[in-house]
């Protein structure tokens, strides 16, 4: 009784520690043989039936060469030379491109500076009482003249036209 439980324990164990990938390996490996040597059989049987028509590569190649030199002249001047056109004029300005970029992005930096030195500075010289007062101020003024104190606003001139006598 005791070897046939030690039996099934030992298959068990065993079967557990290998992977299940395992038992796939051997199947994928057969399949594969079969079919490589089938392809290659099919290969060979092609290449001794298509033999004789080897001879006519020279009559095809001489028939198709208009074909590919036309080909050839449409590819070079509707693909290449716009290519070759554009990659140069890139290269040469690179050094522009360069210098924008680095103009734009030193000219940030520098109005970013200068932005909050002045809001630093006006911290500094104007107490934030004062600040507040003159915005008070402002919006007082505001609200009695909407008209005159509008920032971009003109006053529209009217002119008449006297009728001659």
């Amino acid at each position: 009784m005791s070897s046939t439980a030690s039996a099934v324990v030992s298959s068990t164990a065993a079967s557990a520690t290998s992977p299940p990938i395992a038992q796939l390996i051997p199947l994928v490996r057969n399949i594969s043989t079969i079919v490589s040597s089938i392809a290659l059989t099919l290969s060979a049987f092609l290449f001794l039936l298509l033999r004789p028509l080897h001879i006519f590569t020279p009559i095809l190649f001489s028939v198709l060469t208009p074909f590919t030199l036309v080909f050839h002249i449409l590819v070079d001047g509707l693909l290449l030379t716009p290519y070759a056109i554009v990659s140069g004029a890139i290269s040469a300005l690179y050094p522009v491109y360069v210098f924008c970029g680095v103009a734009c992005v030193s000219g940030a930096m520098v109005g970013m500076f200068g932005r909050g030195l002045v809001a630093v500075l006006n911290g500094l010289i104007i107490p934030a009482t004062a600040q507040k007062t003159v915005v008070d101020e402002n919006a007082a003024v505001s609200k009695e003249s909407p008209a005159i104190n509008t920032p971009g606003r003109r006053r529209r001139r009217t002119f008449t036209v006297r009728k001659s006598r």
